[in-house]
């Protein structure tokens, strides 16, 4: 009876996990270029408000944050995702 119990918890805790784990889609494109926009105190950032940036990519372990690189090929990583948003083709 334990063990038929377990699997049925075990059963029941995976299909809860399944049905409510919420899927997140980065809304920028791995090597793209974006730009900082924050607005929010800019003094905890090593980014200054518009700065041009390169977007890596998005963190796999980490959902909703980034790994970006600098002009001067500084690598950052950690960042969300929110705080950078796609340049435009007028911006490039």
């Amino acid at each position: 009876m334990d063990k038929l119990w377990f699997r049925f918890k075990l059963w029941w805790w995976f299909s809860f996990l399944l049905i409510f784990r919420r899927k997140h889609k980065c809304p920028l494109q791995t090597n793209q270029l974006v730009k900082f926009q924050i607005d929010r105190d800019e003094e905890y950032y090593p980014f200054k408000n518009g700065e041009h940036l390169l977007f890596l990519g998005e963190i796999i372990e980490m959902r909703g944050h980034c790994v970006i690189v600098n002009r001067d090929g500084k690598v950052f990583w950690g960042y969300h995702t929110d705080n950078f948003g796609a340049l435009t083709d007028d911006e490039i």
